[in-house]
């Protein structure tokens, strides 16, 4: 699923839910995506202990880069 994709989804009234899984392996381009990245902060707020270590996982290599980033600094930081 594309940034694209999840922009279409998310302004669709009847779009299917999508869930942080829908992302995996993406996570860092979208949480320098202004609309990826409120995504994942939203989704960060109400997913499990294990969706939550995912993203930690996938972001923690990309650490310097995100904190440098107004839009990924949000995101790690949730």
């Amino acid at each position: 699923m594309t940034l694209k994709d999840i922009h279409l989804e998310l302004k669709q009234s009847n779009a299917r839910r999508i869930d942080l899984s829908d992302i995996a392996g993406r996570i860092v381009e979208f949480s320098v995506d202004q609309h990826g990245s409120r995504f994942i902060q939203q989704k960060l707020e109400n997913c499990s202990i294990e969706e939550k270590a995912s993203v930690f996982k996938e972001i923690l290599p990309h650490a310097s880069k995100l904190i440098t980033d107004v839009l990924g600094t949000m995101s790690t930081q949730r």
